[in-house]
């Protein structure tokens, strides 16, 4: 049977990992996101139909997302006036939008 001592140290013991735990993760966002190159930018791609071909190519599934890209993309270019860049964080989409 375990005693009240080793209850209650089971218990602190489970608080402070959860704590580091927590400490660990927003440490890992953290860096992650300083090792993000805000900078760069790209050009845009205008040929809808090369876009969605880029997208179906390298992304498996992802439907709704891609749809969606794709309006964006569309209302753009047929606007002329959305100034709103899509941000990607895979290298892979960094030839479709341009990153600020």
């Amino acid at each position: 049977m375990l005693s009240k001592k080793h209850v209650k140290n089971y218990v602190s013991m489970r608080c402070f990992l959860q704590v580091v735990e927590k400490q660990v993760f927003l440490v890992t966002t953290l860096d992650w996101l300083l090792t993000v190159p805000w900078w760069q930018t790209t050009e845009d791609i205008e040929d809808l139909k090369a876009v969605r071909n880029v997208l179906d190519e390298d992304h498996y599934g992802l439907e709704k997302i891609k749809d969606r890209i794709m309006e964006y993309l569309a209302v753009k270019q047929m606007t002329q006036s959305l100034s709103s860049p899509i941000l990607v964080l895979s290298r892979v989409l960094q030839v479709l939008v341009r990153l600020r």
